[in-house]
């Protein structure tokens, strides 16, 4: 019997302390230095198996979308880059997301949680998804994006000074640790 059938799991957090995902121990939790929401596991026996978790470094403010079916619309597009076989609005938990399959065999899904886009993507060899597909599943699981008060604070300046820059084009604004500065002002 192979660790990866019945392996004990641990917990991964990243370094903002925005997305929380448990994973075997004996795997490795590889985050891209230059992308913080992003973090690579995979197994050691196996080296192409593995959950991929890819945070856009763009903000999409959810508020955007008139309702849950039009969020779905736009995840399935975002899906579509890379290849769908086949998809279906689904959860990921409580998460409104889109699920595919992809042309790579892949599983992949995407969703929006406030303003942060998220893609997990599972790929394992297909004579191997009886042994991955429940790690995959506790991973999925166990995934959470945690928001913070500061973040949700940040969004509220990011959001005042949007609407300041557009109503008063030519003042000089800045964001700068939790104020505005308009010109002279804060």
């Amino acid at each position: 019997m192979s660790t990866d059938q019945s392996p004990a799991f641990g917990g991964f957090t990243d370094g903002n302390r925005m997305i929380t995902i448990d994973y075997p121990i004996h795997w490795q939790a590889k985050a891209d230095p230059s992308h913080p929401l992003s973090v690579e596991f995979h197994s050691p026996e196996l080296k192409q198996t593995g959950l991929l978790v890819i945070a856009s470094p763009v903000r999409i403010d959810r508020s955007l979308f008139a309702s849950d079916a039009q969020v779905i619309e736009f995840l399935g597009k975002v899906l579509e880059g890379a290849g769908v076989e086949s998809g279906e609005a689904s959860r990921l938990l409580y998460y409104p997301s889109y699920a595919a399959k992809l042309k790579n065999g892949a599983r992949s899904w995407a969703t929006l949680h406030e303003d942060l886009l998220i893609v997990l993507e599972c790929r394992s060899p297909e004579d191997r998804e009886h042994i991955y597909r429940p790690l995959f599943d506790r991973m999925l699981t166990s995934f959470r994006i945690h928001r913070s008060k500061e973040g949700a604070q940040l969004r509220l300046l990011n959001d005042v000074a949007r609407q300041l820059k557009e109503q008063l084009p030519a003042s000089e604004l800045q964001v700068l640790a939790g104020r505005i500065k308009l010109d002279q002002f804060e």
